[in-house]
């Protein structure tokens, strides 16, 4: 284990791991002064900021990767202003503060897995691919932007804004609620399941090769090309 007493612990990068008999990251055995801060990096860790004793340490995390068994082994003092993924891995739960971007080439989140935008806006960069094979939710008032290549082979929630602009295909479910907007300029192509109780509004290219069904409101400007059914 890792423990901070009355100074401060700052991670800028790299792969750390603090695990043990203790509480991991800060806190100390009563000490509750001090701070910790994260900036980059993968950290992986059974708690941050909350030590024995009632020990407590506020926490700021912008951004990197935190995994923690969950979310109450964090302080979450700094909550609101947190930016970067945060992983629970009892319940394989990922959650994404901020203005993220997921980069790379070969991406994807795995069938146990869900990933929930929390707050701020998560870009996939151009050039990037992410495949979904669990779950993503996207919360009222948050951002989904696809500018690289999204498949979803799972779930998809969006309860906020999902902004297409490169290419989207959904090959199991997509469900766009009624408080929600799905705003595509690039390329959508459905496969299989894709409900609409929201918004759609298409000033790109939309090929359904299977089922749309809408119970709000359809916006087509450019391209819809419905090989099988689309039911109001």
């Amino acid at each position: 284990a890792v423990w901070g007493g009355a100074g401060t612990i700052i991670i800028n990068g790299g792969n750390v791991t603090a695990n043990g008999s203790g509480k991991g990251i800060g806190g100390g055995a009563g000490i509750t002064t001090g701070s910790i801060t994260i900036t980059g990096g993968l950290v992986s860790t059974n708690g941050i900021g909350v030590g024995k004793n009632g020990a407590s340490t506020a926490t700021t995390i912008s951004g990197g990767i935190v995994r923690v068994p969950s979310l109450s082994k964090l302080n979450q003092t700094n909550k609101d202003s947190w930016s970067g993924f945060i992983v629970e891995d009892d319940s394989k739960i990922c959650h994404a503060y901020g203005s993220q971007t997921f980069e790379g080439t070969d991406l994807e989140i795995p069938s146990e897995y869900k990933l929930i935008i929390e707050k701020g806006k998560t870009t996939i960069v151009a050039g990037a691919g992410l495949t979904n094979f669990g779950q993503i939710q996207i919360e009222a008032g948050t951002i989904l932007e696809n500018a690289g290549n999204l498949m979803n082979n799972g779930e998809i929630t969006n309860n906020g804004t999902f902004e297409n602009t490169a290419a989207f295909t959904n090959n199991e479910q997509f469900i766009n609620t009624n408080t929600s907007e799905f705003i595509n300029t690039g390329t959508l192509t459905n496969t299989s399941a894709f409900t609409n109780e929201g918004t759609l509004t298409n000033n790109g290219n939309v090929t359904n090769n299977k089922t749309i069904t809408n119970a709000g409101t359809i916006n087509n400007t450019n391209t819809l090309i419905n090989k099988d059914s689309i039911n109001n």
